[in-house]
């Protein structure tokens, strides 16, 4: 998936299994709500990881973190587009 990515840095190395799970998510552009019934666990839940990812990275908002998954090479900008056409 995407933890062996070749572009992988120390910063996301920090990131717990569980971060890194959400953070793809999240860039793939799900809402909370679809995240937490994939793995299992409530919005909030959801929610708060996202919060804890922001902070570790130093980003402002869901934008920044998805512009941080696409640099990084966790998701790729032309499915991330196509995505964002049919969902």
């Amino acid at each position: 998936m995407f933890i062996n990515s070749p572009l992988v840095d120390n910063t996301q190395t920090q990131l717990t299994g569980r971060e890194q799970e959400i953070l793809h998510l999240v860039a793939e552009n799900f809402t909370s709500k679809d995240i937490g019934k994939k793995l299992c666990i409530s919005p909030k839940t959801v929610e708060t990881h996202r919060y804890n990812l922001m902070k570790k990275l130093g980003l402002k908002n869901k934008v920044e973190l998805i512009q941080y998954a696409i640099n990084m090479g966790i998701v790729d900008m032309e499915v991330w587009k196509q995505g964002c056409r049919t969902g």
